[in-house]
């Protein structure tokens, strides 16, 4: 989780800043990033205490050629939910399965959207 939080806490992300929050959150020490950057649709990477790692979505898995053979993972993805994965290394060291909250205006809105005969996709 800290070297997860190490990376995100240097990005502007919404996804990003929830991990960092949950991390501060739990009073967890997030230590130092150096050569920190930024990989448009895939996640950040930098070297954290000489470790290589990245936060990053299913597509950078793909170009490491990393499978997901915890079945966890995926029925977590069936679901629905975003899930980011932490690599060092160059391996699969961790995953975190998000998902939207529904706010209880939310939920009121689609209720009354529904007994208007209106149908709702999310």
């Amino acid at each position: 989780m800290e070297l997860t939080a190490a990376l995100e806490i240097n990005s502007a992300h919404i996804i990003a800043k929830a991990i960092v929050d949950y991390a501060k959150e739990k009073k967890i020490k997030i230590p130092s990033t150096i050569d920190f950057s930024v990989m448009p649709g895939e996640g950040v990477n930098g070297k954290i205490n000489g470790k290589s790692v990245y936060v990053s979505s299913p597509n950078l898995l793909d170009e490491l050629k990393i499978k997901i053979g915890d079945e966890k993972i995926k029925q977590v993805q069936q679901q629905g939910k975003t899930v980011i994965f932490t690599i060092i290394d160059d391996k699969l060291a961790g995953a975190f399965a998000l998902a939207d909250k529904i706010r209880e205006d939310s939920r009121i809105a689609i209720e009354k959207l529904k007994y208007l005969g209106i149908r709702t996709y999310m």
